[in-house]
């Protein structure tokens, strides 16, 4: 969870495979593939700071 002034967001993150066909942004603006190494070149939320700190220091989910 994060607690912004005017509301608490609780984030929910799953690891995940891709199967067949393309992936498709539902119920968001948009999406991208990224590296490990260019994740520090894109801007997010302070409410992903820890998954981002956590996604670094778990090089084996980058397969």
């Amino acid at each position: 969870t994060h607690d912004y002034p005017e509301k608490t967001v609780n984030l929910k993150f799953f690891l995940c495979r891709l199967g067949k066909g393309e992936p498709q942004a539902i119920g968001c603006a948009a999406f991208e593939w990224v590296t490990m190494e260019s994740l520090a070149r894109h801007k997010f939320p302070p409410a992903d700071k820890r998954l981002l700190a956590r996604l670094v220091d778990s090089r084996q989910l980058w397969r």
